[in-house]
């Protein structure tokens, strides 16, 4: 392959999303269908990580990250989702390269584009 096109990564593209409190009673139903979408919508391998503050019954494919640590965040009052904070801070997120998705997402298309316009480019364009 000429030098001027990009290199193809070999690694799986990592996906993150947050789960926190009880999302109505349906935090699995939401974390499995994320993990669908995105089996649907990739051509790549990838994993998905839930940093999440219980132990979750979601797919046993989806990792699982404890969050329940993140002290900080627990605040009278305070939104649960504000746990998405701790995902800029390095001694909470073991790997430094990923790609957030909010639950309330849906993937209706391929995403190549996105991954391009991300630095993960799958081909030359």
């Amino acid at each position: 392959m000429p030098e001027h096109y990009p290199k193809i990564p070999t690694e799986p593209i990592r996906f993150v999303c947050v789960a926190t409190g009880d999302l109505y009673r349906l935090a699995h139903v939401y974390i499995d269908r994320m993990f669908g979408m995105l089996e649907t919508h990739m051509c790549r391998p990838f994993t998905l990580t839930c940093i999440t503050d219980q132990k979750r019954n979601i797919a046993a494919a989806i990792d699982q990250l404890p969050c329940s640590s993140w002290s900080e965040f627990r605040r009278p009052g305070a939104h649960p989702t504000l746990t998405k904070l701790g995902l800029f801070n390095p001694a909470y997120v073991p790997f430094d390269d990923f790609i957030y998705f909010d639950l309330s997402l849906v993937i209706r298309a391929n995403l190549d584009a996105l991954l391009a316009f991300c630095g993960h480019a799958r081909r030359p364009w």
